[in-house]
């Protein structure tokens, strides 16, 4: 998925790019920076990300049933790869592998998610979005839940289960999505009636 800022520019929306200050943002760049010299030490190579148009992303992806060094690599090109193209998640279908794999690079945290899935959904958010795979010409706005709660394994088999909300939430919802073949665009919905209400810039 795209970061907040990347999303935005076709909406103009600032109260999402800007819900933390400049010298925040300034720190969390500088953290980025930071995590792409230490992966990149420790050997992690970027990966080709698919284009929209490509079969692929709409293949259906297998269970992980193996945790050992082929993963743990592949889940640090998919973090570097990910920092790299200035995003916040990307799904194994992205570089063409139909895992159920997802990495999340989200203001300082990282989730290796494998075998996820989403259950007990609460509320629900409208906001745009926009993906690594898709021209920022078709960003749009997507409905998803406010709140979920997510079973994953991490990178050595261990199961865990968590809730999480807002942004976060939606970020796992459009990276699961991925591993199902549906891409953000097939969920396109109108802007919130605020959003339309307002003049056009």
């Amino acid at each position: 998925m795209a970061t907040e800022k990347d999303t935005n520019k076709k909406f103009n929306n600032k109260e999402i790019i800007h819900d933390f200050g400049i010298d925040e943002a300034n720190i969390e760049n500088k953290a980025i920076e930071s995590r792409i010299r230490e992966l990149s030490i420790a050997g992690a190579g970027t990966r080709s990300i698919i284009k929209l148009g490509d079969n692929v992303l709409r293949a259906k992806t297998r269970v992980v049933n193996y945790f050992g060094h082929r993963l743990w690599t592949l889940l640090d090109d998919m973090k570097l790869t990910t920092l790299k193209s200035d995003g916040v998640g990307l799904a194994a279908p992205q570089i063409a592998i139909l895992k159920k794999i997802v990495v999340i690079m989200f203001r300082g945290e990282e989730f290796e998610l494998i075998n996820p899935v989403i259950s007990n959904e609460i509320g629900e958010s409208i906001a745009p979005e926009g993906c690594l795979s898709v021209p920022s010409s078709m960003n749009c706005y997507v409905k998803r839940p406010y709140k979920l709660t997510l079973s994953y394994q991490d990178r050595y088999g261990k199961r865990h289960e968590g809730e999480f909300d807002n942004y976060l939430a939606r970020i796992i919802c459009h990276e699961v999505d991925h591993l199902n073949g549906i891409l953000f665009i097939d969920r396109k919905c109108p802007p919130p009636e605020e959003e339309s209400r307002k003049d056009p810039v």
